[in-house]
């Protein structure tokens, strides 16, 4: 019985701490960020292209971002809908055509990072909340416990 009640309690932990941590996450659907494909990297300042949004239109030409890529994402709910848009490319980030970057659609400013390393970044953190919470829940009832 009291196994049972520690799994209940443990499921139920880790589902409120997955819900409540979608929430906080600067990276979110909701936050304006979405999965995208490099089209093409190195697009000039004179480039044009039929495009959602254009990137170079918003941000300061004095800015560090020498470089523009154009990016293809899907909108709608459905994969089969895709926009493409012109993002800056942060000076440091090597991206090459067909890589899966995170972009945001709604504010420029923000760098485009690689989808790889946010996931990575984002589990990681995701797997150490999991843990430091089962290591809560069943401490109590390990101690003394014989297996």
């Amino acid at each position: 019985m009291t196994k049972i009640l520690t799994c209940a309690l443990a499921g139920a932990s880790l589902l409120m701490t997955a819900c409540a941590s979608t929430e906080n996450d600067p990276y979110s659907f909701n936050n304006g960020w979405r999965h995208a494909k490099v089209l093409e990297v190195g697009v000039t300042r004179t480039a044009e292209r039929v495009v959602r949004k254009d990137c170079r239109e918003e941000l300061a030409p004095d800015l560090l971002h020498a470089r523009y890529a154009v990016v293809s994402y899907s909108f709608g709910g459905r994969s089969t809908l895709r926009a493409k848009q012109i993002v800056a490319v942060p000076s440091d980030l090597v991206l090459t055509v067909g890589d899966q970057v995170d972009i945001n659609i709604v504010d420029c400013s923000q760098p485009v990072r690689l989808h790889n390393a946010a996931q990575s970044s984002d589990e990681d953190a995701f797997t150490a909340n999991r843990q430091a919470v089962l290591d809560q829940i069943v401490a109590p009832y390990s101690t003394g416990v014989a297996r």
